[in-house]
């Protein structure tokens, strides 16, 4: 993937330009450097309850008209918050390309937050907390994350609850998108089939803007030192998280740790999948994960219990597995296996203009990249130079429950 060119404007906006003419298609991402993890304690759900009210009116846009226009012309439009950040994506037809920047230069400027607007928009997003508190798996990552993080930023619930909700209006929203939503908060990437005069366009766009920046850098949380338990009493089926620490995103070990979790769980091959699900006949599924976090953060394994089994011999198993491989390590087949499945992926992840424009985004926005590119470049290369040892080394020292870690059940 080759380099952006870039450019800092006076107010602080890094603009990022990515030519690519093998479609007639522009996509543009906005990423701002703040996320739900960047909330005060009285004010959980604000990051995302802003992202809802960035499509409900601006100076230059009524509510509802953003999504009209980007689909009166053939395009799209999608957003969301995370812990560390908000996005905002426009894929559009070449010759519409400009349309994005005069809605996102207007909504960084400025929103209406009308009142009605703000109390509809409220009743939304506690229908959506609503649907995940009735959700097995969201409700048990909700749980295992909390206790995780004990108290840091991390291990809050982006859409927030109907108490923090409630405290959130019209001034809270426009004080929030104020501190957080200047322009030297935020990258814009603009990908696809344009010019170089790009550039130019969105610096003249984007230049009055002035206003600074007010996000505090957040402190690293603190990984458990033990293991530690937590039930949720919902749904039939059982269901198994196991959470331990990993470390930041931009890390050489994160890959390494990547690496050990996929020759661990990942394809019919693993280990987990053979002793759980084919073989064992204990689980109907088993799948890892791995938290893309700025701090260090949370890698998990999940399993669904088959029905009638003790959840007991599927933890006995799963602890047996991971102690196999801190013990015994990873032969050079099931390294050159995870090697092949995460380049495949991380390949395949990056085929779309608007993939390679969001990982630009993110580079430069989130994890400290000169270049932008350099980020997703950089794992790509630790993914085919990583050896044996590094991956067991990762696992020896994320991958042990009883060093520190939460492991909670679902069901009934």
């Amino acid at each position: 993937m080759a380099d952006p060119e870039l450019r800092v404007l006076a107010n602080g906006l890094t603009i990022a330009y990515l030519p690519d003419a093998a479609a007639p298609l522009v996509s543009t991402t906005l990423w701002y450097r703040a996320g739900s993890a960047h909330e005060s304690s009285a004010e959980i759900g604000i990051a995302h309850f802003l992202e809802h009210m960035m499509f409900k009116g601006s100076a230059g846009f009524a509510a509802g008209e953003i999504d009209q226009l980007t689909l009166s012309v053939g395009g799209s439009n999608n957003a969301y918050t995370s812990h560390d950040g908000t996005v905002y994506v426009f894929n559009l037809p070449r010759d519409d390309w400009h349309l994005p920047l005069e809605i996102e230069a207007d909504r960084m400027a400025g929103l209406a937050l009308v009142p009605e607007e703000v109390d509809a928009e409220r009743a939304v997003i506690e229908e959506e907390i609503a649907e995940a508190d009735d959700d097995p798996w969201d409700a048990l990552s909700m749980r295992v994350l909390e206790t995780f993080y004990d108290g840091h930023p991390y291990g809050r619930r982006i859409l927030g609850s109907r108490g923090s909700l409630g405290r959130i209006g019209r001034a809270e929203l426009e004080r929030f998108h104020a501190a957080s939503y200047a322009p030297g908060q935020a990258v814009l990437t603009i990908a696809g089939a344009v010019g170089p005069e790009a550039l130019d366009q969105a610096a003249e766009i984007f230049d009055a803007i002035s206003r600074p920046s007010g996000v505090a850098d957040l402190e690293a949380p603190r990984a458990p030192s033990s293991l530690s338990r937590v039930e949720v009493a919902l749904g039939e089926t059982r269901r198994g998280l196991l959470a331990m620490p990993s470390p930041a995103a931009a890390t050489a070990e994160f890959v390494h740790l990547r690496m050990a979790l996929t020759a661990l769980a990942g394809g019919r091959a693993s280990p987990l999948q053979t002793r759980l699900v084919d073989d064992g006949q204990l689980c109907q599924s088993v799948s890892s994960e791995l938290t893309e976090s700025v701090l260090p953060g949370v890698a998990t394994l999940a399993v669904e219990v088959i029905p009638g089994v003790d959840p007991e011999r599927v933890e006995e198993a799963l602890f047996e597995e991971l102690a196999r491989l801190r013990r015994e390590g990873i032969d050079s087949a099931a390294v050159e296996r995870s090697r092949r499945l995460l380049v495949s992926d991380w390949l395949f992840s990056h085929e779309t203009i608007e993939a390679r424009g969001a990982t630009v985004g993110a580079g430069l926005a989130l994890f400290g990249s000169e270049s932008g590119s350099g980020y997703a470049q950089r794992q790509y290369q630790e993914m085919v130079n990583a050896t044996g040892e590094q991956i067991e080394a990762a696992a020896r020292r994320f991958l042990d429950p009883d060093s520190g870690a939460v492991l909670g059940w679902a069901g009934r």
